[in-house]
């Protein structure tokens, strides 16, 4: 049968915990998985890459995305969490003033995607790039672009009007 969200979410907290434990151990420590993690890390982007052109997509119930895809997925992102913590060209990349100023709308975009996410598909730009003649992958890549960006201006637009008032508010309460 499917995969349940439960299992899945498990994977993941089981990968991240593992991760988060090394990180924590002075002795164990990340440091020493970096060579592991870079190549978990290209290994598994070769997979994602030859599993999406076997299957043309991630169907969820797909009996390959069912075995071996969430559990890969789990893996190959702590293998980037490993990455981004123990290599100072990646933490360097990801402190860059606007990769920082986007995160202040992160948590909208996390919060407010699942709530947009059947308005949006609505829309149809996938299944109207494909009447149109185009390929199915290039309707899947521009309906990601179209929505990701209709989601991050909804995110800007909830940070700046709402959240942003009530984060002020934090000086009230200082510690």
């Amino acid at each position: 049968g499917p995969c349940s969200p439960a299992a899945v979410v498990c994977h993941a907290l089981a990968a991240g915990s593992f991760v988060a434990v090394l990180a924590s151990s002075p002795r164990a420590g990340l440091h020493r998985l970096l060579a592991l993690a870079q190549i978990v890390f290209a290994v598994g982007l070769l997979a994602i890459v030859l599993m999406f052109l076997r299957l043309r997509s991630f169907p969820a119930y797909h009996h390959l995305i069912q075995t071996w895809g969430y559990t890969g997925l789990a893996i190959w992102y702590s293998a980037a969490l490993v990455i981004v913590v123990e290599s100072p060209g990646v933490a360097s990349m990801l402190s860059l003033k606007w990769l920082r100023k986007a995160g202040k709308y992160s948590y909208g975009v996390y919060v407010l995607h699942a709530a947009l996410i059947p308005a949006l598909f609505s829309m149809a730009i996938a299944d109207r790039i494909v009447k149109l003649g185009g390929p199915a992958s290039l309707g899947i890549i521009t309906a990601t672009a179209v929505y990701s960006a209709i989601c991050f201006m909804i995110a800007w637009l909830s940070f700046t009007l709402f959240e942003q008032r009530f984060l002020r508010l934090k000086r009230h309460f200082a510690t």
